[in-house]
């Protein structure tokens, strides 16, 4: 059996975290900045969870729920997540 893996790119996730963000917080995507911490945009920890779980159906793969804390900018959480390799059956 062949197995397909998929890579995502740091823009490629930073660009989906913007639109989600934006979406969530109902601001702009020129409001939301790639340094600014999650928090300074008052995100709490429902909204921070229903990203998290987006993300995870978009990404394929499971994904901690502290995570947008551990790694509290868009631009740090697209760098980690783009490290992360999803295999594909």
């Amino acid at each position: 059996m062949e197995h397909q893996v998929h890579k995502f790119s740091t823009e490629e996730i930073a660009e989906w975290l913007t639109q989600k963000m934006a979406s969530e917080l109902a601001i702009s995507i020129h409001q939301v900045h790639p340094d600014t911490p999650f928090a300074d945009y008052g995100l709490n920890s429902m909204a921070a969870l229903n990203i998290t779980g987006e993300m995870e159906e978009w990404i394929g793969t499971d994904i901690s729920a502290t995570l947008l804390w551990d790694y509290p900018t868009i631009t740090s959480l697209s760098e980690y997540l783009s490290k992360i390799e999803v295999s594909f059956a």
